[in-house]
């Protein structure tokens, strides 16, 4: 179940798909680093489960749609990072 997971760094590995609803799970996660990948689709409502997250790094993506309004629950965020994405 990965619950302790606290940082989770997976840039540059050509992962392809979407963000599962599942990460909301991870709640103790501080970093979330998927820069350059090929991941798409929008970014799930359930990241604002994320409330120890400090950073999200997601640029050079195909990540679309728009932020889900759970970010703004994101107390501890001070980093993000989405630009080269295809958000509206």
């Amino acid at each position: 179940e990965l619950v302790e997971l606290q940082s989770l760094r997976l840039s540059n590995n050509s992962l392809r798909g979407t963000i599962h609803d599942n990460i909301g799970n991870l709640v103790n996660l501080r970093e979330y680093w998927v820069a350059g990948n090929r991941i798409k689709g929008a970014l799930p409502e359930t990241m604002g489960g994320l409330r120890s997250l400090k950073s999200i790094v997601a640029y050079g993506n195909r990540i679309t749609g728009t932020l889900p309004s759970s970010i703004n629950s994101l107390t501890n965020l001070n980093w993000m990072d989405l630009s080269a994405n295809r958000m509206t």
